[in-house]
């Protein structure tokens, strides 16, 4: 064998460099592939306080005031996204023999910041809901950190159902208490 490599001509060298290169380059594609697949198993982090105040996102925050500024925060891992639905308890009925404000609407839920903008949140529009389902709106963050300044105009109890890396049914749900 010995004698062999010696007599190798130029082109021999050639191929033999050819079949590492794609021996090495084969390895190292398997290894970005394993990589990237293994992100999706990466966590959703949920820190406690956000930058406006306690986050909702948090396993310990189950209460806050009504007024109070809190924030919805989360670190999404890459190639991944986050989905939050905030739904409450439909607006209180007038007393009877009051009549409701005509197209006055009652904003009684949530409220986010605009300025400074949520940072990797995306909104869709406020529903306030009809007297059975309540409002209720949606917010979806991509991968990166994830930050939203919020309060709430209403006591009452607040559903989050949170869809962590495009899961269709609820990955989990909290109930929130909002309190005077």
């Amino acid at each position: 064998m010995e004698g062999e490599i010696a007599n190798w001509k130029v082109m021999d060298w050639l191929q033999a460099g050819v079949h590492v290169i794609g021996l090495v380059g084969g390895v190292a594609g398997a290894c970005l592939f394993l990589a990237r697949k293994m992100r999706r198993f990466k966590k959703i982090k949920y820190p406690v306080q956000g930058e406006a105040g306690p986050n909702l996102l948090a396993p310990g925050v189950v209460q806050i005031k009504q007024g109070q500024h809190v924030a919805l925060s989360a670190v999404v891992p890459d190639d991944t996204s986050l989905v939050v639905v905030i739904q409450g308890e439909p607006e209180p009925a007038p007393p009877v023999g009051q009549m409701p404000m005509p197209s006055v609407p009652s904003m009684g839920g949530w409220f986010y910041s605009l300025a400074p903008g949520p940072l990797n949140w995306r909104g869709n529009r406020y529903s306030a809901g009809n007297p059975a389902t309540g409002p209720v709106q949606t917010f979806t963050a991509r991968g990166g950190p994830a930050e939203l300044d919020m309060h709430f105009g209403r006591p009452g109890p607040v559903t989050l159902q949170v869809y962590e890396k495009g899961d269709v049914t609820p990955t989990w749900t909290k109930e929130i208490h909002v309190l005077p």
